[in-house]
């Protein structure tokens, strides 16, 4: 492993990660992470992956996904199709 430098947890749990290492991944506001914990306490970062038959057939989330009648489809749209907004 490359050491990348220090990052400090806020009061909320949240972690900055260092420059370098956001712009040598190209990760911008919003990249999502996968979380990792070795047993030496070592956390790995992995950038985190969806294929597309995992997203939500109506809007393309990848927010998780539960399947009704054949189709993948989020909670945002299964709310927004049970108050007949869709």
């Amino acid at each position: 492993m490359t050491y990348m430098g220090i990052a400090a947890m806020d009061e909320l749990g949240r972690v900055l990660l260092p420059r370098i290492l956001r712009q040598k991944h190209g990760w911008q506001p919003g990249t999502r992470l996968e979380v990792h914990m070795g047993q030496d306490q070592t956390a790995m970062l992995k950038l985190y992956e969806v294929s597309q038959e995992d997203l939500c057939n109506i809007c393309d989330s990848d927010e998780p996904v539960s399947t009704a009648r054949g189709f993948k489809i989020c909670a945002a749209c299964l709310y927004e199709f049970s108050q007949g907004n869709k």
